[in-house]
């Protein structure tokens, strides 16, 4: 291992023994929908301390929650219209098991996660592309 690797190694290791979780790297969450045919959802988020509350989230946009602590828990509940079901007590960010700063997607068969890049240096492996990780009904059929 050269010097950089070691600096670099030392300075993650010394961050996530703070109390503060990684000062140097924040971490975030983001969730997109991209069901497509206009249709949105309502994305109701909350961590251990705190309750996110209801949002409508339009088709093709997108929302993020910003935060230092990368023991952070965030769960979401997913519905459609009038506040049916669709997805119930999905982890989003779980001690950074997805990575600093994991992307999701909402699609109609389920919600999906960007695998990829962490830092720019770090990868979650060899590839890049969405995973699915939590699956649903197609409730969109009529």
């Amino acid at each position: 291992m050269n010097y950089k690797s070691s600096f670099i190694l030392v300075l993650l290791v010394t961050c996530k023994l703070s109390e503060g979780g990684f000062l140097f790297v924040p971490s975030s969450v983001t969730i997109s929908n991209h069901i497509g045919y206009g249709i949105s959802v309502i994305v109701h988020c909350r961590s251990e301390d705190d309750d996110f509350g209801d949002v409508i989230l339009y088709d093709g946009k997108k929302m993020s929650w910003k935060f230092t602590n990368y023991e952070t828990r965030i769960w979401c509940d997913i519905f459609k219209e009038r506040y049916q079901w669709w997805l119930k007590d999905v982890q989003l960010f779980f001690d950074g098991n997805y990575g600093f700063n994991p992307v999701w997607s909402i699609r109609k068969d389920g919600l999906y996660r960007w695998e990829g890049k962490i830092l720019g240096f770090i990868f979650t492996g060899d590839s890049t592309k969405w995973v699915k990780e939590y699956w649903a009904d197609d409730l969109w059929k009529h």
